[in-house]
């Protein structure tokens, strides 16, 4: 890839997230290592030197930091003293990061869903397993039961272990055996559907994230509550971070995209992301009562106005013959620029912005959306509420055919994500173009040498792009 692009990766992608990235890549790559290691993908002598390190942390780690820790201590420091300089994020080290970013997606383990167990049958569980627990512990030492079930889960996705454990599982006996041990341990009759020994072969994940829109509102004396905010405050629908978007009956989910990225092997992999909304879910109101309760999201009737089209003049008349009747000192005005981060600010410190609201969800603020309350009255000219909505995101994954598929991220339009800004040049010969347009005509090739050699060209009006002042 060139850098073109880089440069538009780095246009479209937010910084802190590019820093992260590059500052992060050494660290990511080693955990992709350890995570194909344990996973044994890759050679097996990897795998058992992981083994053989787990043993010896686990039978000599107080000899070993007892004796060798100055040594390793002393080579770190070493290695940071001619530590060279932080080599330059190039596009294909981006891609790496990406790519052991998505390896190590697919490495995670998968957890298969387990019966819930009452309380009652977890205390019997535990009072059954606690007396042999304590003989066993007896019997060995607790390094070596530690080290032993490390060894499990080291080895539990090797190859020949899923081969012994398929073997194994298939004999009848031992099923048997293990139905009656689980009846006597938890009183409950065994189902081999529960124990799902290896993952099933499902290239579809999901994951729920949930939208939250911010409806905000002003009072005006003889108006009541309106979306007519001032013009140095938040907009009338805005995200938890201030940000305007748009509001709940026009809120759209994003586009389907889809990734080609090469895995472990070279293989080129294709990820499908689509987005849907939630069954049975529509835009509700959060809604808290008190402190103490729990944070409940309402229905309520969603506002069919659109927040973005001109107030009417009657209503802007007024409003402009109050402003001009109170105008509003400077530093009132800089207090308005200073809180509009109230929210978002609150939010960051309690890790959950969680406030008290009255039942239709709308919080209370002064002039300066500042000592909120769920109650409004005497010196409460601001409101808010927030609107939130379950989403789906889905990824389906497939193996590509063939290797000649580019590397990238498109929308389902086949069009990259981020499109290179146009030249000059190509902007100039598309102005000439357009002149010329729906005929035969003679335009100076901008590319040509000194001698300004001529071309034709057939354009059409319609295939053309539209040209916009930005450029």
């Amino acid at each position: 890839m060139d850098g073109t692009t880089l440069g538009s990766f780095l246009t479209n992608v937010p910084p802190i997230l590019t820093s992260a990235l590059v500052n992060l890549a050494p660290y990511i790559a080693a955990i992709r290592w350890c995570l194909e290691a344990i996973s044994w993908r890759e050679s097996y002598y990897d795998a058992f030197l992981c083994l053989a390190g787990w043993w010896s942390a686990c039978l000599f780690a107080d000899h070993g930091i007892r004796y060798l820790l100055p040594l390793p201590a002393m080579y770190i420091l070493s290695r940071r003293k001619r530590s060279p300089t932080i080599p330059a994020a190039t596009e294909q080290s981006l891609q790496k990061t990406i790519n052991d970013l998505s390896v190590i997606k697919s490495l995670l383990p998968f957890v298969p869903t387990l019966p819930t167990l009452s309380i009652p049958l977890l205390a019997r569980l535990t009072a059954t397993i606690y007396v042999p627990y304590l003989i066993l512990t007896y019997l060995a030492r607790l390094r070596v039961l530690v080290a032993l079930a490390g060894t499990i889960l080291l080895t539990w996705r090797a190859p020949w272990a899923i081969l012994i454990r398929s073997v194994l599982w298939r004999n009848p006996v031992l099923q048997r055996l293990f139905g009656m041990v689980w009846f006597r341990l938890t009183g409950m009759e065994y189902s081999p559907q529960l124990s799902a020994i290896s993952q099933p072969d499902t290239a579809v994940s999901r994951s729920r994230f949930v939208f939250t829109v911010l409806e905000n509102q002003r009072w005006w004396v003889g108006l009541d509550w309106t979306a007519a905010l001032l013009p140095n405050e938040r907009p009338s629908w805005c995200s938890s971070s201030l940000h305007p978007v748009s509001p709940p009956v026009a809120f759209t989910l994003p586009e389907a995209t889809t990734s080609v990225l090469r895995d472990a092997k070279g293989k080129l992999v294709k990820t499908k992301t689509t987005w849907k909304w939630e069954e049975n879910d529509e835009w509700s109101v959060l809604v808290k009562k008190d402190a103490k309760s729990q944070q409940t999201r309402a229905q309520k009737p969603i506002p069919r106005d659109d927040p973005n089209a001109t107030v009417s003049s009657s209503m802007m008349s007024k409003v402009t013959a109050k402003m001009k009747e109170h105008p509003m000192s400077p530093t009132v005005s800089a207090d308005h620029h200073n809180s509009l981060d109230a929210v978002s600010a609150e939010d960051d410190e309690d890790g959950e912005f969680d406030p008290v609201t009255d039942m239709d969800g709308w919080v209370y603020g002064d002039n300066k959306w500042e000592s909120q309350t769920s109650k409004g009255g005497y010196n409460k000219y601001t409101r808010y509420r927030r609107w939130t909505r379950i989403a789906v995101a889905e990824q389906t994954t497939v193996v590509v055919e063939g290797s000649s598929a580019e590397t990238g991220v498109y929308r389902d339009t086949n069009n990259r994500i981020s499109q290179p800004k146009e030249s000059a040049a190509d902007i100039l010969q598309k102005v000439h173009t357009r002149a010329s347009a729906d005929s035969y005509d003679c335009v100076d090739d901008i590319n040509s040498s000194p001698r300004g050699v001529r071309q034709r060209v057939k354009t059409s009006s319609s295939n053309l792009p539209r040209l916009s002042l930005d450029h």
